[in-house]
Formats: structure tokens, C-alpha cells, sequence
């Protein structure tokens, strides 16, 4: 289970696993984090979510194309088989790849999306 989450600067910060940031969390850290961070952005856990694969790509392309430029994965909500999820970045909006929803890694990590 991932440490207490911090809010800085409009920033999550995890210290989780010897690390600090987004990174190094599992897909159910990711889902057992909604309600710190519901609190947060002052909305119900029910109103967060991860991006879809269709909604991180357009994001992507027409607002942040910076994203295309690092090195990271990010989890989406979006299930590929049982107990696995896809992911998505590395250096390109439109690649996807898979891993088990208790993989955690330095360069996987999640953003919210918070629906109204």
C-alpha cells in the first residue's frame, strides 16, 4: 500500500517504495488513493478516474504534446484482460501496452481525471 498522499504546490507526492512522485504505484494503489484524493479536489471518490486510452491520446496530441516527450508509462482505465490494464507513453501519445494491475514501476505512474 502506497504512503499518505501529499498535495504540493499542485502536485501529488507519493513517498512510496523509496521513491517520490507519481511513480511506483500499482493499479490498486492508484484506486485505493482516490479518496485522499477526492478530498483534495474537494469532489466525491466516485468523480475521479484514470484517462481512457482514446482520452490520454486526444489530450495528448491537440493539448500536451510535451507527454510525447518523456520516458514514462501511465496507467488508463482501460482493461485489456483480467488483472491487467493498459498503459500508455513512452516518447509517443498513441503506443499502448499492458501490465498486471499490482505491477508497480520508477516509470509508471497515474494522473486523475476528475469528472463533472
Amino acid at each position: 500500500s502506497p504512503a499518505p498522499l501529499q498535495f504540493t504546490r499542485h502536485k501529488f507526492v507519493l513517498h512510496n517504495r523509496g521513491f517520490g512522485g507519481r511513480t511506483c504505484v500499482s493499479f490498486h494503489d492508484v484506486e485505493n488513493l482516490k479518496p485522499e484524493a477526492a478530498d483534495v479536489f474537494h469532489v466525491p471518490p466516485e468523480q475521479l478516474r484514470l484517462p481512457s486510452f482514446a482520452e490520454y491520446n486526444v489530450l495528448a496530441n491537440l493539448w500536451y504534446p510535451e507527454w510525447a516527450s518523456t520516458n514514462t508509462w501511465e496507467w488508463l482505465r482501460d482493461q485489456r484482460s483480467q488483472n491487467q490494464r493498459l498503459v500508455s507513453g513512452s516518447r509517443s501519445c498513441s503506443i499502448i501496452g499492458w501490465d498486471p494491475e499490482d505491477h508497480w514501476s520508477t516509470r509508471l505512474l497515474f494522473r486523475f481525471i476528475v469528472k463533472l
